[in-house]
């Protein structure tokens, strides 16, 4: 009897040692942030801006480390195969968590062993066009589209992303039909967008604002819920009578799935407070991001879970060509 009550103080000891680092404590230790992605690239800014914000309000160094590869699961993979204390985290867009589990083959991963803790950011997304071609808004662009079915060519950068779901989107929710011509990298795809070989394109306003300024491409309209602050004049799709075309960017933070109640509300709450702050307005703003009101990781899963089923639904009806 004795032995066996020993037995069960060590399996308790075992238990209470394997918890993740004294939730109450945390954090006691450098956190690491990674991004799946190349360091220069959209996520980059918003990463270390997090990571400041965060190393602030924590007071623990918050480091930034970006692991590329494999459609962003190298880096995701690493958060997920990670131990859930709180000290390795993850900020991501959608694709290795919504879009590559119908892309790819096979992940070393479940998408669903990174969970939400916060949207940071919303990047929204806009329709693009050559200064020269006939349409000025999106409405326009679907009925030429529909009256010259596969005639007008429609750049996206690389297959399977996030350019590759919207336009797809589009064909599925309104009938128009365009010759998808992909890309591998943007120069390219700008280059043929301001010479016209492609007539439109999407993306992010950043990427198009030269071309819109000098006169030579034009925004026809743009995904968002909202107009785009800086682009007061540019209509949703919503407005010009397509509520049911909507796609976008987003940045999210994730932890990997198991992670202590009192860590989740930590770092919520520090996330929070970084977001609200007039300086984290004032920066992301300037980058092109629109900083939302509900950082919560009740907010953030329901948009996860709204954009799964809509790229699940397109995908699945075959309207995605994954043909290079």
């Amino acid at each position: 009897m004795k032995y066996k009550f020993l037995c069960a103080l060590a399996a308790t000891a075992a238990v209470i040692a394997s918890t993740p680092a004294n939730a109450a404590d945390w954090p006691t230790q450098p956190i690491t942030l990674i991004a799946p992605v190349s360091a220069g690239g959209s996520a980059d800014p918003v990463a270390r801006l997090l990571a400041e914000g965060l190393n602030e309000r924590l007071g623990q160094p918050v480091l930034v480390e970006f692991r590329p590869g494999a459609s962003a699961t190298i880096g995701t993979n690493l958060v997920a195969k990670a131990k859930p204390d709180g000290y390795t985290l993850l900020l991501s867009s959608s694709s290795p968590v919504v879009n590559v589990a119908y892309t790819l083959p096979a992940l070393p991963y479940d998408v669903d062993d990174v969970v939400p803790v916060a949207q940071i950011v919303d990047s929204p997304m806009m329709i693009v066009a050559n200064g020269q071609f006939a349409p000025n808004d999106f409405a326009e662009m679907i009925d030429y589209a529909k009256a010259n079915p596969g005639q007008v060519n429609l750049a996206i950068q690389g297959v399977g992303g996030l350019s590759h779901f919207a336009a797809s989107l589009i064909e599925y929710r309104t009938g128009a039909k365009f010759n998808m011509v992909a890309y591998k990298g943007a120069g390219d795809l700008q280059a043929d967008l301001l010479s016209g070989v492609v007539n439109v394109s999407i993306g992010f306003p950043s990427s198009f604002m030269p071309g819109v300024n000098a006169g030579k491409l034009k925004f026809l309209g743009t995904f968002a819920d909202e107009r785009v602050e800086t682009l007061p004049d540019v209509q949703t799709t919503e407005e010009q009578g397509f509520p049911e075309v909507k796609a976008g960017s987003w940045f999210m933070l994730f932890a990997p799935k198991g992670l202590p109640q009192e860590i989740t509300d930590k770092l919520v709450e520090a996330t929070n407070d970084y977001l609200k702050s007039d300086k984290a307005q004032e920066r992301l703003e300037q980058l092109g991001f629109t900083v939302p009101v509900d950082g919560t990781p009740e907010t953030a899963a329901a948009l996860l879970a709204r954009d799964r089923q809509d790229f699940k639904e397109v995908f699945e009806s075959g309207a995605m060509d994954m043909e290079e």
